[in-house]
C-alpha cells in the first residue's frame, strides 16, 4: 500500500498539511496541532519507502533540531521528570516539522512558488476571520463599550474557552499576516474585494494596537518602513506614515494603550515595585533568571526544574511576586536555566542560521518572520506554549527548506 503512493500523492499531502496549519487558527487549542500529526504521518511514509538523503540540506535540519537535542539531554539531570516530559512534548513541534520538510525536500524536488501564495492566502485570510469572529463576540455580547480597550486583551486571553490566545501570540499571528499581505494583493483585482482586502488590513492593525505588545508593534512598524522605503514610491510612502501617524495618535488618546507605554517608561525608575504592570514583574524576574543562571552556567539545571528553581528565587522576593509564579519571560534566559551554555548557544545557532539564509537569498518575507520571533523570544517563553512553538518550528522549517530548494548549488 505504502509503495502505490506516488510522488504527486505524497507532496499534495504535504501542501495539505501546510495549508492545515495556515486556517489552524480557526480551530479550538487542542486541535491545533493537527498539522503536526500529519506530518508524523508523512515521515512515517517516507521513511517505509525509503528516502533519499540530502548533505545540501542537512544544515537545516540541524540548526532547527539542535535545541531539542540539548533540552532533551537535560533530561538526564533533572529531578522532575513529569514537567520536563511536557516541556519536551510541547516543543515536539521543532523536530517534527524539520524532519518532515528535511525528508520531503530531500526526496523530492518540490517547486512551493505558486503553492506558498495559496498558503499565505489562507493563513491571512483565516488570521482576519477569527478575529473577525472575536469582534462579532463581544458585539452580541455587549463589549463594545467604553472598557473595550482596556479589557480586550485579558478578554482574548482567558474568556473564549479553547479559542483564547494569549496576547503575544495573537499578535504574531496579526504581524506575520500584515506581512504575508504584501504577497497577496494581487489576488483581489475587483474593486469591491480590493476595499474588502484594504480595510481588513486596517483592521487587523487596529486590533495590533488594542493588543499592544510593544516589541512586536514596534518591530513590524520598522520592516514595513524598510519595505515602502524600498519601493520607492513617494505615494505610498505618504499613505503609511500618514497611517501610521493615525494610529500613533490613537495609541495616546486612547488612556487604557497609552498607559501601558507609560508603565514600560516608569517600571525603569523604580523597578522593585511590584504594582507598576507586567514591565516592572519582567525587569525583577530577569534578575532571578540571572542569578540562578549564575548557579549553574555551564550545564544549567535541567528542563525539569527550571520551575522550581525560578519558584524558589520568587518566594524570596515575596513583597515583589506575591506567591505568583512567572516563567522567564526570555527564551534566551530559559534555554540557559534549563541547559546551561549548550542550550542557549543552540538557540542562538538556530536563529543566526536563519538569518543568514534569509539574508542570502534576499527573501524579505523569511527575514521579517526570524525578526518578529526575535523580538519575541527576547520577551517571552513563545516556545513554552503550543501556539508559539507551532508557529515558530513551522515557518523556519517551511522558509528554510524552500529557500535551499530553490537554489541548493549555493549553500
Amino acid at each position: 500500500m505504502i509503495k502505490r503512493l506516488t510522488k504527486d500523492k505524497l507532496v499534495n499531502f504535504h501542501f495539505f498539511s501546510i495549508c492545515f496549519l495556515g486556517a489552524s487558527i480557526l480551530l479550538p487549542e487542542n486541535l491545533r496541532n493537527i498539522s503536526l500529526f500529519l506530518f508524523v504521518i508523512l515521515i512515517v511514509i517516507l521513511a517505509l519507502k525509503k528516502p533519499k538523503y540530502s548533505a545540501t540540506l542537512i544544515k537545516p535540519l540541524v540548526a532547527n533540531t539542535s535545541l531539542f537535542l540539548i533540552l532533551s539531554l537535560s533530561l538526564l539531570y533533572s529531578s522532575d521528570l513529569d514537567l520536563g516530559l511536557k516541556r519536551l512534548m510541547v516543543i515536539a513541534s521543532m523536530p517534527v516539522f524539520s524532519i518532515g520538510f528535511y525528508l520531503i525536500n530531500s526526496t523530492y524536488t518540490i517547486n512551493y512558488d505558486n503553492f506558498l501564495k495559496k498558503f499565505y492566502l489562507i493563513f491571512y485570510i483565516s488570521t482576519a476571520l477569527f478575529f473577525v469572529c472575536v469582534l462579532i463576540q463581544n458585539i452580541f455580547n455587549d463589549h463594545l463599550n467604553e472598557f473595550i480597550f482596556r479589557d480586550y486583551s485579558e478578554r482574548i486571553n482567558s474568556k473564549y474557552g479553547k479559542y483564547s490566545m494569549h496576547p503575544i501570540y495573537a499578535s504574531l499571528y496579526i504581524s506575520i499576516s500584515l506581512l504575508i499581505a504584501t504577497q497577496i494583493s494581487h489576488y483581489f483585482k475587483s474593486i469591491v474585494k480590493r476595499i474588502l482586502f484594504y480595510s481588513s488590513i486596517l483592521f487587523l492593525v487596529l486590533i495590533l494596537v488594542m493588543l499592544a505588545r510593544k516589541g512586536i508593534i514596534a518591530i513590524t512598524t520598522l520592516l514595513f518602513a524598510v519595505y515602502f522605503l524600498r519601493k520607492k514610491n513617494k505615494k505610498v510612502i505618504y499613505t503609511y506614515v500618514s497611517i501610521l501617524i493615525v494610529f500613533l495618535a490613537f495609541s495616546y488618546f486612547i488612556e487604557p494603550i497609552r498607559n501601558r507605554y507609560m508603565e514600560f517608561i516608569n517600571a525603569f525608575f523604580n523597578s522593585e515595585n511590584g504594582t507598576l504592570g507586567s514591565t516592572s514583574y519582567r525587569l525583577n524576574i530577569y534578575k532571578c533568571a540571572l542569578a540562578k543562571i549564575y548557579d549553574n552556567p555551564i550545564f544549567g539545571c535541567g528542563i525539569g526544574d527550571t520551575k522550581g528553581v525560578l519558584l524558589s528565587c520568587y518566594q524570596e522576593k515575596s513583597n515583589i511576586f506575591n506567591g505568583l509564579y512567572f516563567n522567564s519571560h526570555n527564551q534566551f534566559l530559559s534555554a540557559w536555566l534549563s541547559s546551561g551554555i549548550l542550550g542557549v548557544l543552540a538557540l542562538g545557532y538556530m536563529i543566526v542560521y536563519n538569518f543568514k539564509l534569509a539574508i542570502k537569498r534576499r527573501n524579505f518575507i523569511y527575514f521579517s518572520i526570524i525578526i518578529i520571533f526575535l523580538s519575541a523570544l527576547m520577551t517571552e517563553n513563545i516556545l513554552e506554549r503550543q501556539n508559539g512553538a507551532l508557529l515558530f518550528s513551522f515557518f523556519i522549517n517551511l522558509l528554510a527548506f524552500k529557500s535551499l530548494q530553490e537554489a541548493p548549488q549555493e549553500e
